[in-house]
């Protein structure tokens, strides 16, 4: 706009030589700027709806599907409507007063047939078009790139099932069950989601995998406190079976992990690679790194199963520990 603003200035000069006024003249160039606003902002919106779940398609592949919250946010409209309405302002008005300060025999005289433009108005003409065109660039280039990372994002193997998985938090606390039938009214609530048709399983974390969030802390292995941080979960049984988790050695949690039974664990190759420095980690034990005072139980591995991404996909494969949610000690009711 400000670069076809430079080209009109005969034109305006013509208008204000017949008699129209200043005011009448800037009034009309907002006009037009603020129909292209409107025009601009409202098909953008049309395009996001449109395109959206497209792209989304576009990105996905047979063995990873991805969901997006397509739902329009009044705070994105609220945002491209402010940006319409500065873009209006900027790209309208400003030209609008150039254009009109101008004397009109001085603006005839440069867009007359037989002169010459002045060397300046070139300069600017050719400068708003590089600008114009070097954004546009940009923007182009950003997107394609953005599209790219989140097609490898969804392509990276995270050692586990994604897709199928719905993910749901649930607050126990309305109900006002006692911290010693936490674990019993849980997996009765486990056993009653099984039973719905078309529910393969049902489980209960601590930490939801690629969840973003995590847990670690410094495992002490035979009376020496490892550097490196370990990831850590609380599951229940039946985890790793439902997201496809394969088993390197060892058993799953069962019935005879309880919270009278010595403590558990299982835990994951980088796990046993790092702490143990050998794959053979059944039998192992570990503690955790706790306060002075607090119960430090000793840990026997029960199991080993593939690395796994935990919080983000982007992660690098870490140490990680899994714990039977039948042991644990204080019971979270969320």
């Amino acid at each position: 706009m400000l670069a076809r603003a430079t080209t009109r200035e005969r034109e305006i000069a013509v208008r204000l030589a017949l008699g129209a006024t200043r005011a009448r003249v800037v009034r009309q160039l907002l006009a037009e700027s603020l129909l292209l606003a409107v025009l601009g902002a409202a098909f953008g919106v049309v395009l996001a709806g449109s395109f959206s779940a497209f792209l989304v398609s576009l990105i996905s592949t047979d063995t990873s599907r991805l969901f997006f919250d397509l739902q329009s946010n009044w705070r994105v409209l609220a945002f491209t409507v402010g940006l319409a309405a500065s873009a209006c302002l900027l790209f309208g008005l400003a030209p609008a007063v150039r254009a009109t300060r101008q004397s009109a025999g001085a603006a005839m005289k440069a867009g007359g047939r037989g002169a010459t433009d002045a060397r300046e108005r070139f300069g600017l003409r050719r400068v708003l078009v590089v600008v114009q065109v070097a954004l546009s660039l940009v923007l182009i280039v950003g997107a394609l790139l953005f599209v790219r990372t989140v097609r490898n994002l969804a392509t990276v193997d995270t050692g586990m099932r994604t897709d199928g998985v719905l993910v749901a938090d649930f607050d126990t606390r309305p109900a006002r069950v006692p911290p010693e039938r936490q674990a019993s009214f849980e997996h009765a609530l486990r056993e009653r989601i099984t039973a719905v048709p078309g529910v393969v399983g049902a489980v209960d974390v601590a930490i939801q995998p690629l969840g973003g969030f995590g847990w670690n802390d410094h495992v002490i292995v035979d009376g020496v406190v490892q550097q490196t941080n370990t990831d850590e979960n609380r599951v229940s049984p039946g985890f790793f079976k439902m997201l496809e988790m394969k088993f390197i050695a060892g058993r799953d949690f069962d019935k005879r992990d309880t919270a009278a039974s010595p403590p558990v664990a299982i835990v994951n190759e980088a796990f046993a690679d790092t702490m143990f420095h050998t794959r053979d980690a059944i039998g192992r034990t570990f503690r955790q790194q706790v306060a002075p005072g607090e119960p430090n139980p000793v840990f026997q591995v029960v199991g080993v199963v593939a690395n796994t991404k935990y919080s983000d996909v982007r992660d690098p494969l870490r140490p990680l520990a899994y714990f039977p949610e039948a042991q644990e000690m204080n019971p979270d009711p969320t």
